[in-house]
């Protein structure tokens, strides 16, 4: 029998724990060995220092365009293929930080391993405006590069998580270097960060 103080303690452990996240779904694709290399496109997403979108229909080779590329660069790169259980925000940013916290170069005393107190991220908020000040702050404390691609957009459709992702682009760190693949251009203002 558990007295209240224990049950509390299982509750906030709860709260803090990050959701299990397959490890195909946070991993750069294979590249089939019959491969079609497209030098001119990897060469435009060499030029994204900030935000690019990768957009185009089904079967089109969005996703082994950029994965070819992120295999072949040195910044290393975090890689998250959406879903539709990613309109659930705790899910997609579970996917967001465990793929970030699989990065080499993200020191093992990071926020982002081991949360903004060091006791984990607390999902009960994810993706609000909190959540993301902590997450972008943790991003910006990093002493070098790193990039972040989000694999079909498209299948998230949920306005919560839409929302926090629209802000998380805008207001990302500059060491941050994001790539969106989707079949549609998301409902964010790209308009913003065009030139």
């Amino acid at each position: 029998m558990c007295c209240y103080g224990d049950w509390a303690a299982l509750l906030a452990v709860e709260v803090v724990a990050m959701m299990v996240v397959p490890d195909s779904k946070i991993s750069i694709p294979e590249l089939p060995a019959d491969l079609v290399h497209r030098p001119g496109l990897r060469r435009e997403l060499d030029r994204v220092t900030d935000v690019g979108m990768v957009s185009a229909p089904a079967g089109y080779g969005k996703t082994l365009l950029v994965g070819q590329w992120a295999r072949a660069t040195e910044v290393e790169t975090a890689w998250v293929r959406l879903d539709r259980d990613d309109d659930d925000p705790r899910r997609l940013w579970s996917a967001v930080l465990t793929a970030m916290a699989r990065c080499h170069s993200i020191p093992s005393g990071s926020p982002l391993r081991v949360g903004p107190t060091g006791a984990g991220w607390d999902l009960t908020s994810a993706g609000s405006p909190d959540f993301l000040a902590e997450l972008i702050e943790a991003l910006d404390a990093l002493p070098g590069r790193l990039r972040l691609v989000l694999d079909d957009l498209q299948e998230v459709s949920e306005p919560v998580a839409l929302r926090g992702l629209e802000s998380f682009v805008r207001d990302r760190p500059r060491k941050l270097t994001m790539v969106l693949g989707s079949r549609l251009d998301p409902p964010f203002h790209l308009h913003r960060l065009r030139v």
